[in-house]
């Protein structure tokens, strides 16, 4: 792999992490006009895309560190 790629990788994660604020945004914005068992299932939808958002990004930095470490990259 060579470094456009790593480069690649490291735009993916950008992506990510704001795909990780967003969902934030919106459910934060929901809870001040929402109650009752709404807010419920927005809490947990929120967790839920965090986690799941916060998973992958570490997959891809683990992918990134092993081919980095793969092709000597520095």
């Amino acid at each position: 792999m060579n470094k456009k790629s790593v480069a690649k990788e490291c735009i993916n994660i950008i992506l990510l992490l704001i795909n990780i604020k967003i969902p934030s945004i919106v459910y934060d914005y929901y809870f001040k006009y929402s109650e009752g068992p709404y807010l419920q299932i927005a809490v947990i939808v929120e967790y839920s895309l965090t986690c799941i958002a916060w998973m992958i990004l570490i997959l891809y930095i683990i992918k990134v560190l092993n081919l980095k470490n793969k092709t000597g990259i520095d």
